[in-house]
């Protein structure tokens, strides 16, 4: 997951200073915090986006660059074979 850290903490960030996540859309609950209803959806709205979007100098949207790194990882797992690891074109 390390290679689309990026695109998680880009999208969190936008959630934050945009407001549709804040201190009050949590419950803590037994030394946990959970998110509210309202927050969820707002997570789960924004992360789909995320998949949708294409970046500058990558190959693909999200979803793309994160199904191929998931083939790759299975090919690994089934095959033994070297592993391909996605990685953001550097300019």
């Amino acid at each position: 997951m390390e290679p689309f850290r990026f695109r998680i903490t880009r999208m969190i960030l936008r959630l934050i200073n945009r407001k549709q996540i804040r201190e009050s859309s949590f419950i803590n609950k037994d030394g946990s915090s959970w998110l509210k209803h309202e927050a969820v959806k707002a997570f789960i709205q924004a992360f789909e986006g995320e998949l949708l979007t294409t970046i500058k100098d990558d190959p693909g949207d999200g979803k793309t660059l994160l199904k191929a790194q998931v083939l790759s990882v299975l090919n690994w797992v089934k095959t033994g074979s070297m592993i391909r690891i996605y990685r953001r074109h550097e300019s």
